[in-house]
C-alpha cells in the first residue's frame, strides 16, 4: 500500500510504501541500505524508514520520493529508447552491488522456465519516472483538480475474525502525472528519468543476462509492458 504525504514547512511530497504486518520488510530494508544513495539516479532512494503499531500488528513504513507511471507519449519510440536506456543503467547499478531485482512475471513463461521464476519481473508495473515539478503544486490546486474523492464502503461478505483490522471505506487511487500532464505546462520540459522501484522481492546475487533464442520464442506473446528481464545467479 502506498500514500502521498505533504510535508507542510518544506513543501516536499513524499510516498509511503506501508508494508503488510507479517511481511519481512527487513529484507527490503537491507536492499535499500546496501545501495550507495549517490550511484544511480535510476533507482528508487530510501529517504527515511519508521515503524507503525496497527490492528494487524507492527507495519514498517518506507518513505520514497513519489514516481509516477510512464505515460503513452513516453514509452512512444523517442521516449521509449530514454526509458530503456535508463533502465539498463538502473540494472547495472543493482548488478554492481550484486542485486538482482527479483520477483514474480509472468505465469506462462513461469510455467516453462520455473527455475527462473524468482529472479524474474522488471516491467513498467515497476518502473517510475521521477516528477521534479511536483513540488512546486500547492496540494489544494491538487485536491481541488480531482475533486471530492468517492468513498466506498467496506461490507465483508463473511464475519471477520478481527473486524477491526478491516478499513471503513476505500478510496479509488488518483494520477498525480496526469496532473501534471495536464496543468503543468514545465513538466515535459524537464529531463525524463525512469527509475527501478519495487525491490521487496530483490536477492543478493551476482547476475548474468540469459539471452537464448528458445526463451526469446517463449517471450513472444507478451506485450512489451511485461516482457521481462532474464536474471539468473552465478
Amino acid at each position: 500500500m502506498c500514500t502521498i504525504l505533504s510535508h507542510l514547512r518544506r513543501q516536499r511530497y513524499v510516498a509511503l510504501k506501508v508494508c503488510a504486518a507479517d511481511a519481512d520488510s527487513e529484507h527490503e530494508l537491507k536492499i535499500f541500505n546496501h545501495l550507495p544513495h549517490d550511484e544511480s539516479r535510476n533507482v528508487l532512494q530510501l529517504l527515511d524508514s519508521f515503524s507503525l503499531q496497527g490492528p494487524n500488528g507492527l507495519h514498517t513504513i518506507l518513505v520514497h520520493d513519489v514516481l509516477g507511471q510512464p505515460t503513452t507519449a513516453m514509452r512512444s519510440a523517442q521516449g521509449g529508447r530514454v526509458l530503456s536506456r535508463q533502465l539498463a543503467q538502473g540494472l547495472a547499478a543493482l548488478h554492481s552491488n550484486d542485486i538482482v531485482h527479483g520477483g514474480r512475471s509472468s505465469s506462462r513463461f513461469c510455467h516453462a522456465h520455473r527455475r527462473l521464476m524468482k529472479w524474474l519481473d522488471l516491467h513498467y508495473g515497476n518502473v517510475g519516472v521521477a516528477l521534479p515539478t511536483l513540488n512546486d503544486h500547492y496540494i489544494g490546486d491538487i485536491l481541488d483538480y480531482f475533486g471530492i474523492p468517492e468513498c466506498i464502503v467496506v461490507f465483508p461478505q463473511q464475519q471477520p475474525l478481527r473486524p477491526e483490522a478491516l478499513p471503513p471505506y476505500l478510496l479509488a487511487p488518483i494520477s498525480i502525472i496526469d496532473y501534471l500532464t495536464k496543468k503543468d505546462p514545465t513538466f515535459h520540459k524537464a529531463p525524463l528519468r525512469a527509475e527501478i522501484l519495487d525491490l521487496g522481492n530483490g536477492q543478493f546475487s551476482k547476475p548474468v543476462i540469459v539471452i537464448s533464442m528458445d526463451m526469446i520464442k517463449k517471450m513472444q506473446p507478451f506485450s512489451s509492458e511485461r516482457r521481462p528481464v532474464l536474471l539468473l545467479p552465478r
